[in-house]
């Protein structure tokens, strides 16, 4: 009798064991499991590729006279260089297509943020001479009294309100024509900060005659 519980004791031993080794297989094919499914789930991450090189925007200089550039999606020939600081000054032309020199002279201002500002456009678009308190005068003698693309002068470079540089240039003021006599002057300033970004074109002033800084 003795040897039959002693068997039957062993039989449950040898099945508890069995269960547990089994239990325990179990568990660890579990925990592989979990752990490749988080792998699966959260991937290393990817390291971001390196930033592309931003190329340097070529500098305009002396040795661009008489060469041709890229200007408003046109193509003009450089017909003088100015070194003026941080901001310089080219003059260019444009050729019409048929190729003939029509003596058209526009001013451009080169070398600063953005890289090439065209002044007798830029003064057109964005200045209104109506601001100036005296345009009444103005228009009173020349109703038709505007900016003219033609005869732009540059004068100097100023230094305003400690860390603006000022490119100063005298405009004609015509009245509806290109061929009439000048009806006055207009000064407008273009402003760059010192590190040569451009933040606004100004009205300085209306003239009736050619007045010195």
């Amino acid at each position: 009798m003795y040897g039959l519980y002693r068997s039957a004791g062993r039989r449950e031993r040898l099945r508890f064991l069995s269960g547990s080794f089994v239990l325990s297989m179990f568990l660890c094919a579990a925990a592989i499991f979990v752990r490749v499914s988080a792998a699966e789930e959260f991937p290393d991450p990817v390291a971001a590729p390196a930033p592309a090189p931003v190329s340097e925007v070529k500098k305009i200089g002396p040795g661009d006279v008489n060469t041709t550039v890229e200007l408003d999606g046109g193509k003009a020939v450089v017909t003088s260089f100015s070194e003026l600081g941080i901001v310089d000054l080219i003059t260019v032309s444009y050729p019409p297509a048929d190729g003939t020199d029509n003596g058209t002279v526009e001013h451009v201002l080169v070398n600063g943020t953005p890289a090439a500002i065209p002044v007798e456009k830029t003064a057109i678009a964005i200045i209104n001479i109506k601001d100036d308190p005296k345009y009444s005068r103005f228009v009173n003698v020349n109703p038709r009294i505007a900016l003219s693309m033609t005869g732009v002068e540059f004068e100097k470079v100023q230094t305003v309100e400690a860390d603006t540089l000022r490119y100063l240039f005298l405009f004609i003021l015509k009245d509806g024509c290109n061929e009439c006599d000048a009806a006055g002057y207009a000064r407008i300033a273009f402003d760059f900060g010192k590190d040569g970004k451009f933040t606004k074109a100004v009205l300085v002033k209306l003239m009736k005659t050619r007045q010195p800084l």
